[in-house]
């Protein structure tokens, strides 16, 4: 049996969601490194991630399960959607960025003052965002 990789990601967690929706659809799939990463989650980007493989046979099928965005009701998040502020990507998370002002506050005062803000990353076009913009979801 051979295995093909299709999509890598940073941590295993990352990749509970394309894990369950393969689940869903009876696709057999095998996360490469993953005990490894959760051991020793600082090698994720020496030895290239986790990595998802499905069979060769299962390729082509796997691909566009993964492609499938959940279609919302107008009732849910208000029938609106997140997206990236400068390229209207879905596709972004959440990240801590210190500022050089917070780490030297921090070295007086850890406990009072928070040394960093919550900012988001797109992973289409890398630019980090303070708040995602809300734009409605299509019905299609």
């Amino acid at each position: 049996m051979q295995l093909i990789t299709i999509k890598t990601y940073n941590l295993p967690i990352e990749a509970a969601i394309h894990q369950s929706k393969l689940e869903a659809y009876g696709i057999w799939y095998y996360l490469k490194d993953e005990l490894t990463i959760q051991s020793h989650n600082f090698y994720s980007n020496a030895i290239g991630g986790v990595k998802l493989q499905v069979r060769k046979e299962d390729v082509e099928r796997a691909l566009e399960i993964l492609e499938i965005k959940p279609v919302l009701s107008s009732g849910e998040l208000g029938g609106m959607v997140s997206v990236c502020p400068h390229c209207d990507s879905e596709d972004f998370y959440q990240t801590r960025v210190q500022s050089s002002i917070g780490r030297f506050l921090l070295l007086f005062i850890s406990v009072l003052l928070p040394a960093r803000s919550i900012r988001y990353q797109c992973n289409t076009c890398h630019s980090i965002f303070r708040e995602p913009k809300a734009i409605p979801v299509s019905k299609e």
